[in-house]
C-alpha cells in the first residue's frame, strides 16, 4: 500500500497527516475527541485499495502540536484544520468526508460551510445534544484535571464510550494513553468544557444547509448518544439515510466489520440519488 506522510503548519498548530492508497477519489477521516488516526485502521485496511485515504490528528491528539496559545481548540479552529489539510492535497473534485463522534460535528459544520468541496459525508456515532450519560462522562473527566494519569483518562473513555470494545482494543487504548502528554491532558479537560458549552448541535451548525449525500450511522448499544435524536438530525438534512447497527456501541467499525459493509454500500450509491430517511 502506498503511504505518504506529511506535516502542515496551520496557524498555531503543527498537524501531521498520512495519505494511504492510490484511488482516484479522496476519503477523509476525521477523529473523535482524544482519538488518533489509529482509530481508522479498520477503515484504511478495507478501503485503501479503492480510495486515497487522508487521515490526520487534531491539535491535542496524537503527534499534533499546539505551538502557542490555549489548550482549548475551538470548533472553528478544528474546521479550519480540516479545510487546510484537505486543501493541501489538491484533491480533484469533491471529497468524501467521514467523522466519528465529535469528528462528526466537525464534518457537519465543514459540509455546511464548504458544500463545493464535499460529495458525501458519513456522520458516525452522531448526536445533536449532550445527554445525561455524556454529561456524567464529562464531569468524571473534569474531576481528573491536574491529577490524571493516561490510564485514568483511558478508563473514563472505556467506561462510558468503549464498553463493547474487545479486550485487545481496550489494551491498545490503555497503551495509547499510558504516556499521554501534559498538553493532551489539558486538551481533554478543555474539550469537556467545549462539549458542555455546545448543548445542542443547532447552536453551531444549520443542518438544513448540508447539501452532501449523508449517512448517519449509530450503534444500538451506544449510551452517550440518544437514538431518537438521530431521526431529528436526519429530518434536517435534505439527502440523508440513517442506519442503526444492532449489538454495537460507540466505536462502530472498531467493534463490528458489519459497519464497514454499511459504509461501502453507502459510498457505492450514485451521489445524486435521493435517499430514504430510514
Amino acid at each position: 500500500m502506498k503511504i505518504k506522510r506529511g506535516e502542515i503548519a496551520i496557524g498555531r498548530f503543527l498537524i501531521p497527516y498520512w495519505l494511504f492508497g492510490e484511488g482516484s477519489r479522496f476519503l477523509v477521516c476525521v477523529n473523535g475527541a482524544q482519538q488518533t488516526m489509529a482509530a481508522w485502521r479498520p477503515v484504511v485496511n478495507y478501503f485503501s485499495s479503492d480510495y486515497r485515504m487522508l487521515l490526520f490528528d487534531f491539535p491535542g491528539q496524537g503527534r499534533a502540536k499546539i505551538i502557542s496559545g490555549s489548550a482549548l481548540v475551538t470548533l472553528d479552529e478544528q474546521v479550519e484544520v480540516l479545510l487546510q489539510v484537505l486543501s493541501a492535497q489538491n484533491a480533484p473534485g469533491k471529497s468524501i468526508v467521514a467523522g466519528a463522534s465529535w469528528g462528526g460535528v466537525v464534518v457537519a459544520v465543514f459540509a455546511s460551510r464548504f458544500p463545493q468541496l464535499v460529495d458525501k459525508i458519513i456522520l458516525a456515532s452522531f448526536g445533536i445534544r449532550v445527554n445525561e450519560k455524556l454529561v456524567q462522562a464529562i464531569r468524571e473527566g473534569q474531576q481528573l484535571n491536574g491529577t490524571a494519569t493516561g490510564e485514568q483518562v483511558a478508563g473514563v473513555i472505556i467506561k462510558y464510550f468503549g464498553q463493547h470494545l474487545n479486550a485487545a482494543f481496550k489494551k491498545k487504548m490503555y497503551d495509547q494513553f499510558k504516556n499521554i502528554k501534559k498538553e493532551h491532558l489539558e486538551n481533554f479537560h478543555a474539550h469537556g468544557q467545549l462539549l458542555e458549552a455546545t448543548a445542542h448541535i443547532n447552536e453551531v451548525v444549520d443542518l438544513h444547509s448540508i447539501e452532501a449525500q449523508t449517512l448517519i450511522i449509530n450503534g444500538e448499544m451506544d449510551k452517550v448518544m440518544d437514538l431518537e435524536d438521530v431521526t431529528v438530525a436526519a429530518a434536517q438534512i435534505a439527502n440523508c439515510v440513517v442506519k442503526i447497527v444492532p449489538g454495537v456501541g460507540h466505536f462502530l467499525h472498531n467493534e463490528s466489520d458489519d459497519v464497514l459493509s454499511i459504509y461501502r454500500d453507502f459510498l457505492s450509491l450514485p451521489s445524486e440519488q435521493q435517499l430514504s430517511k430510514l
